[in-house]
């Protein structure tokens, strides 16, 4: 089984850039294939 992460870094979950990747990861749509969707406004990140 391979998986797959796909990420988004728009802010915006139902702009262009998600609808483009949403779409793109249904070629994966496959037994064989797992595919993971993560927005990168979900997650706080912090300066070193």
């Amino acid at each position: 089984m391979f998986n797959i992460l796909c990420i988004v870094g728009s802010r915006r979950k139902n702009g262009n850039t998600a609808t483009l990747v949403k779409e793109a990861m249904k070629a994966f749509d496959t037994e064989e294939v797992k595919a993971e969707l993560i927005f990168l406004d979900d997650y706080n990140f912090e300066s070193c």
